[in-house]
């Protein structure tokens, strides 16, 4: 991926945004390498919920994937959940009758993970 950064400078020297598709497919191996990890390492080792949840979030969002919650989750992850709803990064849409509750990134949210996907892709 670097050499495709490098690749993607302008004449000033500065490098051009990378695409939503690139940034998402980044989003992703981030999660796969969170994954490893805890295959690895074991998933008590290390814990950063409220980053799981916006990392998630942004690589179910950008392929285009609604993230469905499966119910209730651990109370540690609800609590982020209310933490980043609170901060105004994610939305929580409740389920009717039956139907699973859905969440997303608020705009901000979204923004502030594609800046930070940005800046670490042109860091790699």
């Amino acid at each position: 991926m670097a050499r495709k950064l490098e690749d993607d400078k302008t004449d000033e020297g500065q490098r051009e945004p990378i695409s939503q598709h690139h940034l998402t497919q980044l989003a992703e191996h981030i999660c796969e390498c969170r994954n490893l990890r805890n295959e690895l390492f074991g998933v008590d080792f290390f814990g950063d919920p409220a980053w799981d949840i916006l990392m998630d979030l942004y690589a179910a969002q950008g392929g285009g994937r609604p993230l469905r919650l499966p119910g209730p989750g651990p109370k540690i992850t609800q609590r982020w959940q209310q933490i980043l709803e609170l901060e105004g990064l994610v939305w929580l849409r409740r389920g009717g009758a039956g139907a699973k509750d859905e969440l997303g990134l608020t705009e901000k949210g979204a923004a502030l993970m594609q800046d930070y996907l940005q800046r670490a892709a042109c860091i790699a």
